[in-house]
């Protein structure tokens, strides 16, 4: 289970604190209970992987932990947890067949415990930049998998392949791949 670990400095390390946490912008405040004088961190658990969270640390001054200063910074810190942050080895093998309309992207995935699944994105040029993606094929590693674009007009379209871990972090992109649809 992803979390995070809030660490703030004290100028005074007698107080006490309060941390709280939201997802982004939605304002729905968790806080903390109170965190002993002289604690200058406090791990935040669960956390949803990949989801970006924003942060707030206030000091506690009353005895009984009731008296808290303005939570800071104003504008929250924004923090977003990775489960798992090493991407996956490429693909082994990737490329496309055409018949009739249909575009068939065969690839392998690699023999990685990292690998979670494959993006397949499609675009009409060489700009992977201008590509989307199509379709998120989820698969074993060291496996041989495809995906069918069916039913494409005449065109000329290119396809790129990138293996993901559980965290949607990408390895290396594969392609493109040309295929033409006549």
């Amino acid at each position: 289970t992803p979390g995070l670990r809030t660490s703030w400095t004290a100028a005074n390390s007698v107080n006490a604190a309060r941390v709280r946490w939201a997802e982004k912008d939605t304002g729905n405040w968790i806080e903390s209970g109170v965190i002993p004088a002289g604690t200058l961190f406090f791990d935040i658990f669960p956390l949803d992987d990949q989801t970006t969270y924003d942060i707030q640390v206030a000091a506690v001054t009353g005895f009984s932990g009731a008296q808290l200063s303005t939570f800071e910074p104003v504008v929250p810190v924004e923090a977003t947890p990775v489960l798992n942050s090493t991407p996956p080895n490429p693909l082994t093998t990737f490329a496309t067949s055409v018949l009739g309309s249909d575009v068939t992207i065969d690839f392998h995935s690699p023999n990685d415990p990292n690998y979670f699944a494959t993006r397949i994105y499609r675009g009409t040029t060489t700009d992977f930049g201008s590509a989307t993606v199509i379709q998120t094929e989820y698969g074993a590693a060291n496996n041989a998998d495809f995906f069918v674009d069916a039913g494409r007009p005449v065109g000329t379209y290119h396809y790129w392949g990138e293996p993901i871990n559980s965290s949607g972090i990408a390895g290396t992109l594969s392609g493109p791949e040309i295929a033409e649809v006549v």
